[in-house]
Order: C-alpha cells, then sequence, then structure tokens
C-alpha cells in the first residue's frame, strides 16, 4: 500500500478523483443555486396566479353600513373549487382570507382551506407589516415568508378593493401558503438524480481514461520500474530479462536493462557459486574481492604513447572505488574513475552497474560530458535507493595530443608536467542526483612526458589516529617532488599514505590511476593493486 502511494498509477487515480469531485461539486453548487432561482421564479408566478383565481371565486363587497360581508361564505361551490385548487397543487398548505377590524393592526381571518380542512370562522390575530400595506391600499400584492412551528413557509396575497372603483382601503387579502419543506424535498430529489447520473458517467470516463493509460503507457514502465527494484534493492541480483517492444524510449530503455544483466550475469554466477562453497563470512567478502579486480581492465596496451599504472584498496574487501579504460575508437582510449558513496558489497554493486552504464554511452557519444549526461540518466532510472557516484571521464587524441574531460561532482586530477597543474574545468554535480544536469567538456594539450594523475576521496581523506586528515595539499606536495616516477607515482602515494597513517584503520577505500604519455613503455606495466597487493599482467 505504501508503494502504491508513491506509483504513478496512485498519482493519476488521485489527480483523476479529485477532478471528477471538483466536477460534481461545482454541478452540485449551481444545481442548488439553478434550483433556488426556479423555485423563486416558479412559486413567484404559481402564487400569484392562485392567489388571483382564489380572488375572482370569493365575493367580497361593502353592505350599506360600510362593512365589509362576505356574500358567498357559504356558497358550496366557491368553496369546492378552493378545495380543487388545493388537490390540484399539492405543495399549497392553505388558503384563506383576512378581513380588516376596527384595529389597523389587527386582521380577521374568516375562511381557511386546507389539504385536510375547510374552517369558516372569526380568528383575530396581529397582522405583519406587508399585510397592513395592503389593507391600507399602499400595496397591491405581496409575497414573503414566515415561521410556524419548527417550519418555514411562503405567502403570495392579493389586496381586494370594492368594485365602485375605491381603491383607497382594500376590502380583504385572499392568500396562498407553500410548505417550504416539500418544495426542498422535491429540488432535492432531482438535484440528487442529476448528481448521481453525472457520477456514474464520470467514473465510466475515469475507469476508460484509467485503463488506457495503464496498457499504453504505465504498465511497460512498471514492468521496467519493477526489474530495476529487484536489480538493486535486493540482496541477490535478478536475471530475468524483460521482454523488448517497440523501438521507442521505453524499447531502448528495456534493452539497456538486458544488456547490464547479461554483463553481470558472469561475475554473479562466479559470486554465487563461490558464496555455496564457502560458509566463512571473511572468505566469503575475499570471493567478492576477486570478482570485483576481474571487473578491473586486464585488456594490455601494445603501442608505445601510453603507460598506466592503476591500484584499488578497499576499505572492507570490496568498496565503491573503481578505474576502467579502453579504446573509444582508432585514435582515442577513454580513462575514468569513479567513487560511489558507502563501502561494501552494496557500494560495489552499484559501483559495477554504473561503470557500466558509463563504458556503454562512452562507446556510442561523442564526448565525454555527452557519455556522463546519459549514464546519469540511466543511474536515475535505476537508483530507488538514491545512490550517487562522482566520476571523471577523459578521453585522449592520439592524433592531436589533446586530453578532453569531462568531471561529474569528482576529486579533481592533476597534469604532472613541469609543474603539477590540477584540471579545475567542466566540473558539475555527481551523476544520480538531477535528472536534468547537463555536464560540459574541457579539453588541454598534452606533451611527450606529461602524467595524467586520477584519485578518489579516500587518498586525500586518508587519517592518522589522531583523525588528521592525509589532505589535498600533502598530495600535491608528493607529486610535485615525485613526478618523474610517472606511472609508478601510484605506488610511491599509497606508500606516502600508509606511512602518515601509522597503522590506523583505513576509513575509505583508496583508488588511484596514473597515466603516463610517453615515446616507448614496457607493457608490463599496466597494473591494478588490491589491498596492497600488487598484480602485474
Amino acid at each position: 500500500m505504501k508503494k502504491f502511494r508513491h506509483s504513478i498509477t496512485f498519482f493519476l487515480s488521485l489527480m483523476n478523483l479529485l477532478v471528477m469531485i471538483v466536477i460534481i461539486s461545482a454541478v452540485a453548487v449551481a444545481g442548488v443555486k439553478k434550483s433556488n432561482e426556479d423555485v423563486d421564479a416558479y412559486f413567484d408566478a404559481k402564487g400569484y396566479l392562485l392567489v388571483s383565481h382564489a380572488c375572482n371565486v370569493i365575493d367580497i363587497h361593502l353592505n350599506s353600513d360600510d362593512n365589509v360581508t362576505l356574500d358567498n361564505v357559504e356558497d358550496t361551490a366557491a368553496v369546492s373549487y378552493l378545495e380543487y385548487m388545493c388537490e390540484e397543487n399539492p405543495d399549497i398548505d392553505v388558503i384563506y382570507l383576512v378581513l380588516p377590524t376596527d384595529e389597523p393592526d389587527t386582521g380577521k381571518q374568516t375562511l381557511m382551506v386546507s389539504q385536510t380542512e375547510v374552517r369558516k370562522d372569526d380568528y383575530l390575530y396581529s397582522l405583519a407589516q406587508s399585510e397592513m400595506d395592503l389593507l391600507a391600499g399602499r400595496r397591491y400584492s405581496a409575497h414573503g415568508s414566515y415561521e410556524r412551528g419548527d417550519e418555514e413557509y411562503l405567502t403570495y396575497m392579493y389586496a381586494i378593493f370594492d368594485d365602485a372603483g375605491d381603491d383607497t382601503l382594500a376590502l380583504g387579502i385572499i392568500g396562498v401558503d407553500f410548505r417550504v419543506k416539500d418544495i426542498k424535498s422535491s429540488q432535492a430529489k432531482k438535484i440528487t438524480s442529476v448528481i448521481i447520473s453525472l457520477g456514474i458517467c464520470l467514473i465510466a470516463i475515469f475507469a476508460a481514461i484509467s485503463i488506457v493509460i495503464r496498457v499504453l503507457v504505465l504498465k511497460p514502465v512498471l514492468n521496467i520500474s519493477s526489474a530495476l527494484r529487484n536489480l538493486v534493492s535486493e540482496d541477490s541480483i535478478s536475471k530475468d530479462l524483460i521482454e523488448v517492444k517497440g523501438n521507442n524510449e521505453i524499447g531502448d530503455m528495456a534493452r539497456d536493462y538486458n544488456t547490464m544483466v547479461e554483463r553481470l550475469d558472469k561475475y554473479i554466477n562466479d559470486l554465487e557459486r563461490l558464496y555455496r562453497e564457502r560458509e566463512d563470512t571473511k572468505a566469503q567478502f575475499r570471493i567478492a574481492s576477486g570478482i570485483q579486480l576481474g571487473m578491473a581492465p586486464k585488456d594490455k596496451y601494445s603501442d608505445k604513447d601510453v603507460a598506466i599504472g592503476a591500484l584499488l584498496v578497499p576499505a572492507e574487501y570490496v568498496g565503491g572505488d573503481m578505474f576502467d579504460y579502453y579504446d573509444v575508437g582508432d585514435d582515442k582510449i577513454c580513462f575514468v574513475i569513479a567513487d560511489v558513496s558507502g563501502e561494501g558489497i552494496t557500494a560495489a554493486m552499484f559501483t559495477a552497474f554504473a561503470i557500466v552504464a558509463i563504458r556503454y554511452n562512452m562507446l556510442y557519444c561523442a564526448s565525454p560530458s555527452a557519455a556522463l549526461t546519459r549514464a546519469n540518466e540511466d543511474i536515475i532510472k535505476r537508483n530507488p535507493q538514491s545512490m550517487f557516484i562522482t566520476a571523471f571521464a577523459a578521453v585522449y587524441d592520439r592524433k592531436d595530443h589533446t586530453l578532453t574531460y569531462s568531471n561529474a561532482g569528482h576529486n579533481n586530477p592533476y597534469i604532472l608536467s613541469d609543474g603539477v597543474m590540477p584540471l579545475e574545468g567542466a566540473h558539475s554535480a555527481f551523476l544520480g542526483a538531477f535528472d536534468d544536469e547537463e555536464y560540459t567538456d574541457e579539453t588541454v594539450d598534452i606533451k611527450e612526458g606529461d602524467v595524467l594523475f586520477m584519485y578518489t576521496d579516500g587518498v586525500v581523506e586518508a587519517m592518522d589516529g589522531d583523525k588528521n586528515q592525509y589532505t589535498s595539499r600533502r598530495l600535491a606536495d608528493f607529486l610535485t617532488n615525485n613526478r618523474c616516477l610517472k606511472e609508478k607515482v601510484v605506488q610511491k602515494v599509497l606508500e606516502d599514505i600508509f606511512e602518515f597513517k601509522n597503522g590506523a584503520p583505513q576509513n575509505d577505500d583508496i583508488t588511484m590511476m596514473a597515466v603516463s604519455f610517453e615515446s616507448s613503455y614496457d607493457s608490463s606495466s599496466v597494473r591494478h593493486e588490491i589491498s596492497g597487493e600488487t598484480i602485474k599482467e
């Protein structure tokens, strides 16, 4: 459930759900507003229409004593018609007749017809202001609302004037009351019906869109994501390949993943076989160390213009440092050194993945910066543990005698020439940090006898027993005094570090690579070192 809450499917579902809720809410609010407006308009028209009909039925006039009389209040036909009006309009609560009294604020209700009864008696009550205005001749009609008990009512009233044309004072008021609760209940049912219908339609549309997105986009992406999650986050690496469909970006991701799994499969098979043969934990780490050593370059260069010296000393049998070099054309050589965050098996596995990603992209990209940019994208896509790695990549052009390099958050290498010059340009963020990071290149000229010295932070951050660090300054001074050693300087730097540590435990992996650009060299000088033991090839 926790993983689902952070998935693209959950995000899209939540967005669709929010949109659906907003639409339904907007329709409901608009429906209620429109319904209220319709109710007001409808009952204004209906109320005045019914009250005018009732006014025509009731015969009110002044007698000889100038008293208001209701001649046909006993008329069965007139009362029956009012009852008929109530039956035909169930929302009517009561039709009533009010006559004036000697008191200006008191009225006399003489007739009341409702859905259940007809009452003919004199009922005195205090008039509302609108009723007093009608009886005083100040208004001809009025409507309003009032509460009786716990219920609210709408009332519509007409003033009845003398047929002789004297409209100074009204002879009486005829009114019709409607129960508001019945009106709102009817409108609420209509609005609920509309909202339910709209909700069903939106749910159907949401389901259809979700199915289309999941089948065409999310399913293949989730397949790759699941494979990458099993590859990096588990104790063992999955060897299952992804089915490749199409020649789009998703297909390219699947092919890159399959290539990486195939390259790692040999190392994992060896590790699993040796792991089953040994129960001792230290022996298992030594096996892993051998596998990591096997990933380092073994090809001997037959060219006469490049000599390479390299060593790797992990802090815990296996580590997160690695170096690599290989041809990237007939006249170009690539050099890479990398350092992943952390130590141990997890760091070693992630470093192996990163080195493969850099090598793969370096073979097909025109520059180190382009290769690091593509490798960064690959690492971010396959990095659920949010690990990061620093790297320095350089390409030496034999024809032009130039070195083009790009730095992904790594320690600045040095060019050992007449002096010691740090390569401080083309510095960008480490790999695995930002998916939109753009890496840059710098190019320097190389003279015969120059040496490119690359290292990881375990060199300058090596500590003695008092927690004092070896520092970049001490390294630069040592290289200045020993640059004549060329590619063999890596072994002398390591000896100086051990002398500085004076027996203190190693706190980080130590990796160095020195490339000497010269006219001739002995191919056996290409070497790697693990745990202080030099291995010649």
